[in-house]
């Protein structure tokens, strides 16, 4: 971090530390900023720039971003992720072989229904975290 320069934040201890030391912090997306309370107190903490959460609508994209005094900004990706399990969702099938790395599940292409009956995909990396997808694109 140095002083007049951006620097992304990951959280409000960072977003403290770079305004502190007169960086430019950009609150990055993994802080949720859903309305414009968050705004107002991110700004207020010295955010110079917040990335917004991808889970919100166009609409409330728009809303936050005329809310705020500080440049905006948005990562759009194909799919947004429903969540990341630290555990294998994937050893629920009763096929764990104990060895994520030689896993035959990790190569199928497996999915979990939701309430809605929608299909969320599940990729499960070699350390045997699943990250499961939202059901549509």
């Amino acid at each position: 971090m140095r002083p007049g320069k951006p620097v992304g934040v990951g959280n409000v201890s960072e977003l403290a530390l770079a305004h502190g030391l007169g960086a430019l912090p950009e609150v990055r997306a993994c802080v949720p900023v859903h309305n414009e309370s968050t705004v107002v107190a991110l700004e207020a903490a010295g955010a110079a720039g917040l990335w917004l959460s991808s889970e919100l609508t166009l609409d409330e994209v728009c809303v936050l971003a005329r809310s705020s005094s500080v440049p905006v900004g948005l990562v759009v990706t194909g799919r947004a992720r429903a969540m990341t399990s630290e555990h294998c969702v994937l050893s629920t099938t009763g096929a764990c072989v104990h060895d994520c790395a030689r896993c035959p599940q990790r190569a199928r292409r497996l999915s979990l229904r939701d309430i809605d009956g929608n299909l969320l995909p599940v990729r499960t990396d070699i350390h045997g975290r699943s990250r499961i997808w939202a059901a549509h694109p």
